[in-house]
């Protein structure tokens, strides 16, 4: 309870914190769960035993996965992949203590000097260390809170940085009803080494989400609301103006204000179909993605995702797929097994 309580005192401090994308370490903001980006990127709820899920929601640890291993490969945009390696080492007193190691390589550049002539290459990664607590707060194992503590490092090339976050989750989930929710703040930190001259902001996140299975189909539906510390995420800021002046010719442009729009870029849709124990497809779609990563002539498919799961014996074997656009899919492996 005294986990959920300090979740709830951070609201008003990141009401109105930046978004990812504005900040350092963003590298954190992306789904390492192929369950999870199969359901437009995100999964908060949830009432199964995929440990990858943590990443997403450390309230999610509670699940029956003690002494399970997971590893995730995510084949990301161009040349840059990721992974993640997580395992559920053992309760601890009323609760369960797992780590977590997070990859991520951008790929090889072209280094040049001022002149424009190639000199060499160099590289870019990051990497997080994360260790995972959770415990339930009542007796019928239905409301629980975890955190994650991790230690972000960030290499650019020659330029280094360090930085510590905290992540923050509720959840509710009832077997009975198949009903859940759960609350998330993530991103609770802040940059010690800096890149440069520069000290960067580590921009927290806010996220609720709700999953219900049918009583008599095998259908589960998702719905996530991402970011809500920011009301507005459309790229620029001009839907909180009157008007803007356009700057070839100095025109006043009134704007119009489209709330539908802003309501819509906050949520992210799944449905999972169980048509057998042990194996499920789902769908999903990502509002705000395809909105802007669509080309003008057509959505490439932008915003849409997919994913399959199979459970063989020890092993659960999980694919995942994030449309972004005609130019680059996001493709990811997980496979988990316990011990």
């Amino acid at each position: 309870m005294k986990l959920f309580l300090i979740i709830l005192s951070l609201l008003p401090l990141i009401a109105f914190s930046q978004l990812g994308g504005r900040g350092v370490y963003d590298f954190q903001n992306i789904s390492y769960s192929a369950y999870s980006t199969s359901m437009g990127g995100q999964l908060l709820s949830d009432g199964s035993n995929d440990l990858q899920l943590i990443g997403q929601n450390p309230a999610l640890l509670i699940n029956d996965s003690i002494g399970e291993f997971s590893m995730n490969y995510t084949n990301y945009i161009a040349d840059i992949n990721g992974s993640q390696l997580l395992y559920n080492l053992k309760k601890v007193k009323s609760g369960n203590l797992a780590f977590g190691l997070t990859y991520l390589n951008y790929g090889s550049f072209i280094e040049t000097n001022a002149g424009g002539v190639q000199t060499g290459t160099f590289s870019a990664n990051d990497f997080a260390f994360s260790s995972y607590y959770a415990q339930y707060l009542d007796k019928d194992s239905m409301y629980s809170v975890g955190t994650e503590a991790r230690i972000m490092f960030s290499q650019l090339e020659s330029y280094l940085s360090l930085g510590v976050a905290l992540d923050f989750g509720f959840n509710y989930f009832n077997k009975q009803s198949d009903f859940g929710y759960a609350l998330v703040v993530e991103n609770v930190g802040y940059q010690f080494v800096k890149y440069a001259d520069v000290r960067e902001v580590v921009c927290p996140r806010i996220h609720f989400g709700l999953r219900k299975g049918l009583a008599h189909a095998p259908f589960d539906f998702v719905i996530t609301a991402h970011d809500l510390q920011r009301p507005n995420l459309n790229y620029t800021d001009i839907i909180d103006e009157e008007s803007v002046v356009d700057a070839l010719s100095g025109e006043t442009i009134e704007v119009t204000k489209n709330y539908s729009d802003l309501i819509m870029r906050h949520l992210n849709l799944g449905v999972i179909f169980n048509p057998i124990r042990n194996f499920n497809v789902r769908f999903g779609y990502n509002y705000q993605r395809q909105r802007e990563l669509r080309l003008v002539s057509k959505t490439g498919g932008a915003g849409f995702t997919f994913g399959i799961g199979i459970k063989i014996k020890e092993f659960y074997i999980d694919y995942g797929q994030g449309k972004y656009s005609a130019a680059g899919t996001n493709n990811q492996f997980t496979i988990t097994r316990k011990f």
